[in-house]
């Protein structure tokens, strides 16, 4: 999709207008590291999320940009300490932190990125008690989903269930929050508001999927990392749990053998017992099954017909977004 209708293109422009980390840049090696991860700007998407629930219960999309500063910040905050968790080279297209600096300083430039989050959000004359008691409930819940993550790359096997437990931390949180808290604030009914936590939670699968789904058959110079990254790093992606799931024991112990390896040929391997039981296909069915879930909710919103048509519109975009 490369034209927005005229509601979005106002919504995104603002976004990237307003999406400017201002930091100081001395000391250079605290700031510079950030500075250097801004220059390529992501795609904005929590920041866009509550711009759009804002603007879809009436609210003036100006009003919100401390709020949306303050959930892209956390965003990069855990960006880049997911990169050293994880011993990432490349990040958007070029090297991590922690590549081109060191893991500690990239530790500390995230540590400030975290300060500078709850700074925006306090500068913000929209926000009450509960939805800062919100935002820090978010942050928690990430970094418990970040743990369980890193969890599971010592297990052999993991259920779907402790799988969503984990994606709803380190997921669907903060985009659950980006798109409850302007609801909130917005003064919106509690209907709306449950309706807009489903979203999230749906959202927050479906782009976490989409993830585990790109990192193997997606294009890197498209997503901007390294492919085939869950599966040296041993994470248990819904590729992995589908496929094993689907596999006769016999497979299973060759799947959990070669996983746990630290055989740098594995790659070939592992997509070969994928392919062996189709997991491609069953993932992007199960995409579609949360997209139309995800159009279900949305139709359900008590908001005007035209921000329906907004909403529906940012995620046909996620969708399809790196394709």
């Amino acid at each position: 999709m490369n034209k927005y209708s005229k509601n979005l293109a106002k919504i995104i422009s603002f976004a990237n207008d307003i999406i400017d980390l201002k930091i100081p840049k001395k000391p250079d090696n605290l700031y510079g590291p950030i500075i250097h991860m801004a220059s390529k700007k992501g795609k904005q998407v929590r920041g866009v999320l509550a711009l759009l629930s804002y603007d879809a219960f009436s609210g003036d999309i100006q009003e919100l940009k401390e709020l949306v500063l303050a959930i892209e910040t956390l965003h990069n905050f855990t960006l880049i300490h997911d990169d050293v968790m994880d011993n990432a080279m490349i990040r958007r297209g070029t090297d991590t932190i922690n590549k081109k600096w060191s893991s500690n300083q990239a530790i500390l430039s995230g540590d400030v990125l975290m300060m500078y989050a709850y700074h925006h959000i306090l500068s913000s004359k929209l926000i009450e008690r509960s939805v800062l008691k919100q935002f820090t409930n978010t942050a928690i819940s990430i970094c418990e989903g970040q743990q369980l993550d890193c969890d599971f790359q010592t297990m052999k096997n993991v259920s779907m269930d402790e799988y969503f437990k984990m994606i709803q931390g380190k997921t669907s949180a903060l985009i659950e929050f980006s798109l409850t808290a302007p609801a909130a604030i917005a003064n919106t009914g509690h209907g709306n508001l449950n309706l807009m936590k489903c979203i999230g939670d749906c959202l927050g699968k479906l782009f976490q999927i989409q993830d585990d789904y790109l990192d193997l058959y997606g294009n890197q110079s498209m997503i901007g990392k390294v492919i085939g990254g869950d599966i040296y790093e041993k994470k248990k992606t819904f590729l992995y749990i589908s496929a094993f799931r689907r596999l006769p024991l016999s497979k299973q112990k060759l799947l959990e053998e070669i996983y746990q390896s630290d055989s740098k040929e594995k790659l070939g391997k592992i997509k070969a017992i994928y392919d062996s039981v189709d997991v491609k296909n069953y993932v992007n069915q199960y995409i579609q099954t949360l997209n139309q879930e995800l159009v279900d909710l949305i139709n359900q919103l008590d908001i005007k017909e035209q921000k329906k048509i907004t909403l529906l519109e940012f995620l046909e975009l996620l969708l399809y977004r790196n394709s």
